[in-house]
């Protein structure tokens, strides 16, 4: 049982919550931070601070004794008087990577007595550090790392001047891991560091350190990190570890003034994992003990006067290798992640010792791998070209620098270097015995954009053989770069991978890399080193087999068993005669958070319902969802009228659905047989995922069960769910298994949270943050609305990622028809791209006339219909975080705009409607669409535009009286066709006008009624402009500055 908080603690926490505004730039180098402190409040079932994000209370008396907000955005000062120090009874605080704008440590530090753990690192702390932190007696960990001014490389901000090292270390005789990185000492080591046999690990680097290191400080019998790199003026050297035994993982004393000779004993250093004495005075021969270090995986031992080879006996490291493979390459570096990829998938097909000289590979999939598909790394190949990509006249293939090997998918990966973009093809044809960067026009030193794509090869290069295509075959299982790394033994890498360091860097002319702001300066030994975009994808399973040799997969699929038990989802009976069961089969998926982390490893038991039949053992399968224009009113409502968003999600939804057909299923994959039950069969008493009438049997059930609770549904969308009481209104919408909740009766929605946990397992997700894909966030101007991972990722999935950015999503005036460019050989990655742009066109209604047209040709595309489609993905990466905004100053005067582009479409001259609805500021609802048959004129066109229009503002009327905005006043429609308004307006029909009767009686019903009126605008301020047709650069930035569609950026 949780303990309860003390109220004096409670308000201590609150107030030092008040004393910071949040920022996420306060923490930009973390991609994981997040205000931990938002959820702080006394309000229901919140108001116990021992359960507050990042708080820790002791189990017996519920005084709060743990305060974790690293990576908290929080931004501040903190100064002597903070509530914080009244926490007295704290033992451990982190406040690691916050911004605390420069301010000093206070003394008052001190009342914490009882602190065994201090984290300050990173949060920009300056002046002296105070004495009071010496009297921490009970610290066991000290970390004040890394301090450094944001706005110079080379300032550090914390200094131990007053306070001296020595008086610090007698003091604090428990320590176990000191970490003061980055802070101003200036003064030698203190022999008394050598007395503390707790001490687990030592970070001095960067410190100003002199003098000669103390050799006792080796012997520590605990001691496993050992980082003393940048203290220029650090003499000392290396002792001889045969006498004892040590535990050292890390040791580096890069930079320093160390001397002497590597000790022939370095080989007992056997936990020694990282060994950096880059810069030091070094001299001798590299002991040839050094390669029985079997865990060492980083070696660097430049720029010092050494000599000798190092043998590692096969045990090269990923890492080793991949350096090994970039330098026989003469590649760049930033082809290093490639290397790093091609090296793991190397290491994982060759025989280890380890496994009885069998390879991970064949561990893991159980057949030999194909060894006759590896090929030479950085050699040159030739990738065949898709028709799209040429004309008859230019070369089938394109040259290419072989990279590595597809990760998810079957083939190579191809570096371009005229498109500057890695391709992934099976269609390659490999010259292994030439590297691409040796050619004159691609060697070191050459700029890619000023070479010749086409350098003369053939006089010094034989054609290649037939047997030099190899495309990777489908009965070679793809490689998966997370499995274990393995040693070894192919004779691609028969020379040692670390030998000792030339004096002079083979590559001088490197570029500087981008700098963490959390260093103070770059190590001139780290030049060499980038950071790179080459990374594994997560792993999905695609069968049980796969899935059950998995830890992490094997829990998802217990706790989905587990669910489906206890909702009595089944019976185990004997299959009736006459009946047939149907299969079932697991569904694995990563589930992740909108910047992309992973949330969790979710195993679905799925019924294999395309077996079901029509009448028997299934009857009605339709369920409504709320449509996303439901989703963007309700926001938009919120947004102006101030009302809270809660998100909530329905664990195993349809679980919770009843049968009440009679359905038998065969027993799942791993699913542990009672003695007795082997030919049993599971007769479905509740729907489980994959039936055809699983949706509707769950919907039925939520509508049934939430009426109970005073709620009714919206008769204009099934899925919108409302109660109105004398506190207020209190809305549900729900698509599927999530919801989203919001209204002005605060007790009302905290009721309805207490009676869905009571019927529903549910999970509460707090503020609305990630729904179906679309992010958003909240601040005190209203709510944004975006897709960017989404984006993101369809971006990623398209390969062009390095493509340059368009202003427009479709080119001006370009008309596409079916006969364009050539027909593509494989339609499947056009129709995904394109099903996906539809969804995205959910808050980015600048692309939706883009999308309209492309998605015409889904059928049949070609080349130049894919182009179109990329072009489309090239804007949306030069414009990845835009998105709706609704503002919390807008009014709820609701407004349309209509138009039509006549005979607009080339093909069969049919015209395009185009309409948009803005609640005030907000926008709402819009749409792009061919009309169904062909208009004679464009009063016609247009007319037709005005009655679909005429139809959704009924519906958006009537929705939002539900939503409780009243909606009496007629909306006014705004037009440029002054015929259409004058149509509407004449009672007279004649025969301009007899082909669109319906429609004129539609529109002239309604505007008798007061239900709408029909407004003249210009063509410059007609905002449906831009769902109707092609725009240039300039007007086409104009309207979308006009729907209010923002840049939100990431802070």
């Amino acid at each position: 049982m949780q303990p309860l908080c003390h109220d004096d603690e409670s308000l201590a926490l609150l107030q030092f919550k008040e004393s910071f505004i949040i920022n996420k730039s306060a923490c930009l180098d973390d991609p994981f931070a997040y205000p931990k402190v938002k959820s702080w409040t006394l309000e229901g079932e919140s108001s116990n601070c021992c359960s507050w994000d990042g708080v820790s209370c002791d189990e017996d008396t519920g005084h709060v004794i743990g305060l974790d907000l690293s990576s908290s955005c929080l931004y501040g000062s903190i100064n002597s008087n903070s509530s914080l120090f009244r926490l007295v009874h704290l033992q451990s605080l982190n406040l690691a990577h916050n911004h605390f704008k420069y301010s000093q440590i206070p003394s008052q530090i001190g009342n914490l007595s009882r602190l065994t753990y201090l984290n300050l690192s990173s949060s920009m702390f300056s002046g002296q550090i105070p004495f009071e932190v010496s009297k921490l007696s009970q610290l066991s960990s000290l970390y004040l790392c890394c301090n450094i001014d944001l706005s110079s490389w080379n300032i550090k901000l914390l200094q131990l001047k007053e306070l001296s090292l020595t008086s610090l270390v007698e003091n604090l005789t428990r320590l176990e891991n000191l970490d003061l990185g980055g802070v101003t000492i200036v003064s030698t080591v203190p022999n008394i560091f050598a007395n503390l046999s707790t001490l687990r690990s030592l970070y001095l680097h960067d410190c100003g350190m002199y003098g000669e290191f103390p050799r006792g400080i080796f012997k520590l019998p605990n001691l496993r990190i050992l980082d003393m790199k940048y203290n220029k003026n650090l003499t000392g050297s290396l002792p001889d570890f045969q006498n004892w035994r040590s535990h050292l993982k890390e040791m580096t004393f890069a930079d320093t003034s160390f001397s002497g000779e590597l000790p022939a004993s370095m080989g007992n250093l056997g936990s020694l994992i990282a060994f950096d004495m880059w810069g030091c005075n070094l001299s001798g021969s590299i002991p040839y003990s050094i390669g029985n270090l079997t865990n060492l995986v980083y070696l660097q031992l430049s720029n010092n006067s050494l000599a000798g080879p190092l043998d590692f006996n096969q045990r090269s490291s990923a890492v080793v290798s991949a350096r090994a493979l970039t330098n026989a390459a003469s590649t760049p570096v930033s082809f290093w992640g490639e290397a790093a990829l091609t090296a793991v998938y190397t290491i994982n097909r060759c025989p280890s010792p380890v496994i009885q000289n069998t390879t991970p590979y064949e561990r893991l999939f159980g057949t030999a791998p194909n060894y006759s598909l590896l090929k030479v790394f950085g050699c040159v190949c030739f990738v065949l070209l898709q028709p799209h990509e040429r004309t008859k006249l230019q070369p089938r293939s394109q040259l290419c620098c072989f990279l590595g090997y597809g990760l998810e998918e079957k083939g190579y990966r191809c570096y371009d270097p005229v498109a500057k973009r890695l391709r992934v093809s099976r269609h390659v044809v490999f010259w292994e015995h030439k590297m691409f960067y040796s050619l004159p026009s691609f060697s070191a030193g050459n700029d890619d954009s000023q070479a010749d794509p086409l350098p003369n090869l053939f006089p010094e290069i034989p054609s290649p053989s037939a047997e030099s295509v190899n495309p990777i075959s489908d009965e070679s299982p793809s490689a998966d770069p997370s499995s274990d790394v393995s040693p070894t033994t192919d004779p691609t890498f028969n020379e040692s991978p670390l030998s000792a360091p030339a004096a002079n860097p083979v590559n001088t002319t490197a570029p500087e890399p981008r700098r963490s702001h959390r260093v103070s300066t770059l190590p001139s030994h780290l030049r060499d080193f980038h950071c790179f975009s080459a990374f594994a994808t997560l792993h999905e399973p695609h069968t049980f087999r796969e899935a059950s040799s998995d830890p992490l997969w094997q829990q998802a699929m217990k706790e989905e068993l587990d669910a489906l038990l206890k909702t009595g989802t089944w019976d185990l009976v004997d299959l009736p005669a006459g009946k047939s069961a149907i299969g079932c089969k697991w569904v694995y998926k990563i589930k992740t958070r909108s910047d992309g982390t992973v949330d969790r490893y979710k195993a679905r038991l799925v019924a294999k319902g395309f077996t079901q039949e029509y009448g028997i053992d299934y009857e009605e399968t339709f369920a409504p969802v709320a449509r996303l224009s439901s989703v963007r009113t309700l926001i938009a409502v919120s947004a102006s009228r101030h009302w809270p968003l809660f998100q909530m999600d329905v664990k195993n939804a349809f679980l919770n659905g009843e049968l009440t057909e009679e359905v038998y299923m065969q027993l799942p994959p791993g699913f542990s047989q009672p003695p007795g039950f082997s030919h049993k069969v599971c007769r479905l008493r509740r729907a489980l995922y994959g039936l055809k009438q699983a949706p509707r049997a769950w919907f039925a059930k939520f509508s049934s069960t939430i009426s109970q609770h005073g709620f009714s549904a919206s008769s204009y969308d099934s899925a919108l769910f409302f109660r109105r009481s004398d506190h207020g209104i209190t809305l549900l919408l729900l698509y599927v298994d999530d919801m989203i909740i919001t209204g002005d009766d605060v007790q009302g929605i905290q009721d309805l949270k207490r009676f869905l946990g009571q019927h529903f397992e549910m999970k509460d997700l707090g503020p609305l943050s990630y729904f179906l894909g679309l992010e958003v966030s909240s601040s005190s101007d209203g709510y944004y609305l975006t897709q960017a991972k989404y984006t993101s990722d369809l971006i990623s999935r398209a390969g062009i990622t390095d493509s340059k950015i368009v202003d427009t999503p479709i080119e001006y005036n370009n008309r596409l028809n079916t006969h364009d460019g050539e027909p593509l050989p494989d339609a499947t990655l056009y129709r995904q791209l394109v099903g996906s742009l539809v969804y995205l066109t959910v808050t980015r209604p600048d692309i939706s006339y883009a999308v309209h047209i492309v998605s015409q040709f889904m059928a049949a595309p070609r080349s130049l219909h894919y182009a179109a489609v990329l072009r489309i993905l090239r804007y949306l990466k030069g414009t990845l975080f835009h998105g709706l905004h609704f503002s919390s100053q807008s009014s709820l005067t609701l407004q349309a705009y209509s138009d039509a582009d006549w005979a607009g479409d080339p093909t069969d001259r049919r015209s395009t409607t185009g309409y948009c609805f803005l609640l005030g500021d907000s926008l709402i609802s819009w749409r792009s669409k061919k009309q169904s048959v062909v208009a004679r004129s464009s009063t016609e066109a247009e007319y037709r535009a005005l009655a679909d229009t005429t139809a959704e503002l009924l519906w958006l009327r009537w929705l939002l009286q539900d939503l409780g905005i009243d909606c009496s006043t007629a909306v006014p429609i705004h037009c440029d066709n002054r015929s259409a308004i004058q149509i509407a307006h004449n009672d007279v029909f004649h025969e301009r006008t007899k082909h669109i009767e319906i429609d004129c009686h539609f529109v002239r019903h309604h505007l008798l009624q007061g239900t709408l009126q029909l407004r003249s605008v210009s063509s410059q301020d007609q905002l449906a402009d831009i769902f109707t047709k092609p725009m240039p650069p300039g007007r086409f930035r104009d309207l979308i500055s006009k729907l209010k569609l923002v840049s939100l950026h990431p802070t």
